[in-house]
């Protein structure tokens, strides 16, 4: 037995699939422009069939203020971010944990461009704590990578606001906001009331960077101290050159007073000194490395230096 009409609803149904006017319901939802699933391509021989390109970038709105930023992991990278008008900004917050009391953000943007791929990609930094600019950074062409680098502290938040230059939007983008901690065992001993005790001949290892806990760099936040007990007479502070850095090594006695330092960029310091009154001495290290951000696929050496002292008599 047949079914006349039955088979020609089906085959209407199967003509209309084929031609974008129709679609089943459990198939993708219809198009801003009318259409669902697979359409045919403008291009293509009347039979083919064009899966659709992929959108060239999504918005995340809103995200155009520092209170509306989207919050950004870090080490994770957000793909096909989108700069829809030339007014347009796009603001991320980031946040380094408590615990990492030494290290930097390093953020890329990558795949930049806009329908033509002409887009000059700009970022601008920010702390949360004073809401001071650290730094602003721009691509020296159009659809260039931007590679923006600054020095973090322990358990800060920073904002990141990133506009384009284009002829042609939307303008599209990648991000990642990479973080590297520096591991310091001796962290925090930024100052003498917090100084890590050590012992004769023990070296001690620890990284020199300076933090943004907000628009400017503390001049004394990545001062490394230490405490030390040592009899009267000679002393002997020994540290291998670090290569491109500047460091200084300054000794004070049981009352905190100055008695001696020495300092060297890149060479061996050897500090040689003779100590009048004996007990529990300090050790104060700093250096002149205090940039504290820049752009580029490389951060400074000083970034990723470490030193390490014996304390010999």
């Amino acid at each position: 037995m047949t079914f006349p009409h039955v088979c020609r609803v089906l085959h209407l149904v199967a003509l209309l699939s084929l031609t974008g006017l129709g679609c089943a319901s459990s198939g993708p939802s219809p198009s801003d422009a009318g259409g669902c699933g697979p359409s045919t391509s403008d291009g293509g021989d009347s039979g083919s069939i064009d899966v659709g390109a992929e959108p060239s970038c999504a918005e995340n709105e809103p995200n155009d203020t520092r209170e509306t930023a989207t919050k950004l992991a870090l080490n994770m990278d957000l793909r096909k971010r989108c700069l829809g008008a030339a007014a347009d900004v796009d603001f991320y917050e980031v946040v380094v944990p408590k615990t990492a009391y030494t290290g930097y953000l390093h953020v890329h943007l990558r795949n930049v461009g806009g329908t033509a791929g002409d887009t000059t990609i700009g970022l601008t930094v920010y702390s949360a704590a004073d809401n001071g600019r650290i730094t602003s950074q721009r691509a020296d062409r159009a659809g260039a990578d931007l590679d923006v680098y600054w020095s973090t502290a322990a358990g800060q938040t920073y904002r990141m606001q990133v506009d384009g230059v284009a002829t042609a939007y939307p303008a599209r983008y990648d991000i990642e906001a990479e973080f590297v901690e520096r591991i310091d065992t001796f962290e925090p001993n930024d100052d003498r009331s917090v100084a890590k005790t050590f012992v004769l001949g023990q070296k001690v290892e620890g990284a020199m960077l300076y933090g943004h806990r907000s628009q400017s760099l503390d001049s004394a936040d990545g001062d490394d101290w230490f405490a030390i007990q040592l009899a009267a007479g000679s002393v002997s502070v020994d540290i291998p050159g670090v290569e491109g850095v500047s460091l200084t090594a300054s000794l004070f006695d049981p009352q905190g007073t100055y008695v001696a330092s020495a300092s060297s960029t890149g060479n061996d310091i050897a500090l040689r000194t003779s100590l009048p009154t004996p007990g529990r001495c300090f050790i104060q290290l700093s250096t002149n490395d205090r940039s504290g951000y820049g752009a580029g696929k490389k951060v400074p050496s000083f970034f990723s230096a470490s030193y390490a002292m014996t304390v010999t008599q």
